[in-house]
């Protein structure tokens, strides 16, 4: 086993099930998740976490505290700043502003945010658009300057603004590396890629499932790239840095594919999406075409469970 895979295992979860040497992989986490005692559910998950929707009410018109500073890492131009949601703090937040680029769109983090709360998935920060002040930035770097201002000639007036995506940022959260994340989806693409394969951590398993049907919906490919994954200090798992999405990209639907286990919740919300009610919510973020392209990788999705079910039974696919 090499160093990388190594370091990883001690670090991340793993469902049960994956043949290893001597027996099956198993792996501690650092913190396990505070758990309800009556349901099971991670604290976290319920209202009052970074997925809260009441938090949106802040996102699109909280007051600004303070400055924003450059947040580095990625290739997105991205800001930090706080908004006043009534603590002595405010309400940690990271905003991606539009900009010149092709490594991504702003517009792609509030759809996969409404998304997520469509399916009830629990996996993507609070998100919301808004326009904030060029004054907030500093635009002293040419480089930050041409991409978020390319046209521009003269000093951004006190009156101009630029518009974005704004996210709550996720506390006390550990980040997967560039190879981690990536070496941890095979690991999990094996233990849930037989049917009838053993489940010992079905919050983790679901939360796998999950992330590979919203991304091979979101047509996806920038998960496992370092950066895009976070683990909270319940333990919780988040998807963020969505961005890149809607690139019809090849590897969402590779891993969709290898899957033979899914959780039975997960595809039953993916049924339930209105079509027309949906749409409406993606208006001025996707164009036509990618809903359209959206739409029928739900139907690949649901034709892929089905075919597994036909071929295996309920009770070998589903969990």
């Amino acid at each position: 086993m090499d160093l990388l895979l190594l370091a990883f295992l001690s670090a991340w979860p793993l469902a049960g099930g994956i043949p290893a040497a001597g027996g099956r992989a198993v792996i501690d986490w650092d913190a396990e998740p505070d758990a309800d005692p009556d349901t099971g559910d991670p604290v976290e998950g319920k209202k009052g976490g970074a997925d809260d929707p009441s938090l949106v009410a802040v996102l699109e018109q909280g007051a600004i505290l303070g400055k924003a500073e450059r947040l580095t890492g990625g290739n997105m131009i991205k800001y930090v700043l706080r908004l006043d949601d009534g603590s002595r703090e405010g309400l940690k937040v990271v905003f991606k502003p539009a900009q010149v680029g092709d490594w991504g769109d702003w517009r792609n983090e509030v759809a996969a945010w409404r998304l997520d709360q469509a399916l009830g998935y629990g996996l993507v920060p609070g998100t919301a658009r808004r326009e904030l002040p060029f004054s907030l930035f500093d635009l002293s770097d040419p480089k930050v300057a041409a991409a978020l201002r390319p046209d521009a000639t003269e000093p951004p007036r006190p009156e101009d603004t630029v518009e974005g995506a704004v996210q709550v940022w996720v506390p006390s959260a550990r980040v997967a590396d560039e190879g981690e994340g990536r070496a941890w989806a095979e690991l999990m693409l094996t233990a849930l890629g037989k049917p009838g394969a053993l489940i010992e951590e079905p919050a983790v398993a679901g939360f796998f499932v999950r992330l590979v049907i919203l991304d091979f919906l979101l047509s996806n490919p920038d998960r496992y790239s370092g950066g895009n994954m976070l683990k909270d200090s319940t333990g919780r798992l988040w998807a963020i840095d969505n961005a890149g999405a809607f690139v019809g990209c090849v590897r969402p639907k590779l891993d969709l594919k290898k899957l033979r286990r899914f959780e039975r919740v997960a595809v039953e919300a993916l049924k339930k999406v209105d079509r027309e009610g949906f749409r409406g919510q993606l208006v001025g973020l996707v164009s036509d075409r990618q809903f359209r392209q959206f739409w029928r990788r739900r139907r690949e999705v649901l034709d892929r469970v089905r075919e597994l079910v036909d071929q295996h039974g309920r009770k070998r696919v589903y969990f």
